[in-house]
Order: C-alpha cells, then structure tokens, then sequence
C-alpha cells in the first residue's frame, strides 16, 4: 500500500511519478498513483480526468465514466464555463492518440491547398497542447503551442 501524501512537496514528487507512469505507458501504476493524487487534492479535476483517460487506455469504460462525471461535477463547483463540454461519449468517438493528431496537424500544415482559416485553427493544436500535457509533457505542450502560434499568428 502506498504511503499517504501529506505535504505539497510530497504532492509534487507524486505528480511526476505518476506522469513518469503514464509516459511509460505503465497504466496500472500511473492510476494508482493518480488515485493518491486525487485523495490528497480531491477538487483538482485536472486529476480526475487524467484517471478518466487512464481508465480508457485500460478499458474500464464504466470507471472513466464515473471519473468523467466527478470532472463535470467539479467544474460546476469552480464555476468553470461548461457551455462548450461535451458528453463523455462524443470524448471517447474522438479519443485519438498523439501521433495520429500530430500526422493530422503535419497533413493539414504541409497541404498547399488546405485553406489558411483551417491552418490557423486552434482546435487541432489544442488537442494535441492537451495530448502532451495528460502525458505530463508540459514543455513539450508549451513550445507546440508556441511554434503554432508563431507560424500562424505573429507577424514578422
């Protein structure tokens, strides 16, 4: 059994573990360590949808259900503009991993004839800033969303 998190240091050294987990592909572990976090800090729904998208990789439809649900719930409570969430099961129709967002956005960059509103879009570049960052890759996120931006929106 794992030992209880009682300090933010301990918090903060238990969110790398479990991304380190989750990079790895190492979902059994990674939940467990998510389930700590979410203990710890139950209000932080970034957790529980993480554990929500865990529980997907590993096939438990019904707990990410759950999980995705508590996401929603605690949204509400902080007040978070929920008029553009979606239903847990239009999430799981377009459940893609990296890769596949990534050839997308390369396809769609790449395309001479894609139209220049559809290459300045921030849909695609989200999912995949979004993507990095359930993988705990945060800086990999940043400099993407950054290098987007750059290309589409700054003048120079």
């Amino acid at each position: 059994m794992a030992k209880k998190i009682q300090t933010f240091e301990e918090y903060e050294k238990q969110t790398i573990s479990a991304a380190e987990f989750f990079n790895k592909k190492e979902y059994n572990k990674a939940l467990e360590q998510f389930l700590l976090l979410s203990e710890y800090n139950y209000d932080n729904f970034k957790v529980h949808e993480t554990i929500s998208v865990i529980y997907l990789k590993l096939d438990r439809v019904e707990e990410a259900q759950k999980e995705y649900d508590i996401v929603i719930e605690l949204m509400k409570k902080q007040n978070i503009n929920l008029s553009e969430t979606r239903s847990f099961a239009e999430i799981i129709n377009e459940f893609e991993d990296i890769e596949t967002l990534q050839g997308k956005y390369e396809d769609l960059t790449a395309n001479e004839e894609s139209k220049e509103t559809e290459k300045k879009s921030t849909r695609l570049p989200i999912q995949i800033g979004m993507q990095f960052m359930a993988q705990g890759e945060y800086e990999k996120a940043i400099e993407f969303l950054n290098a987007h931006k750059e290309k589409y929106f700054v003048t120079p």
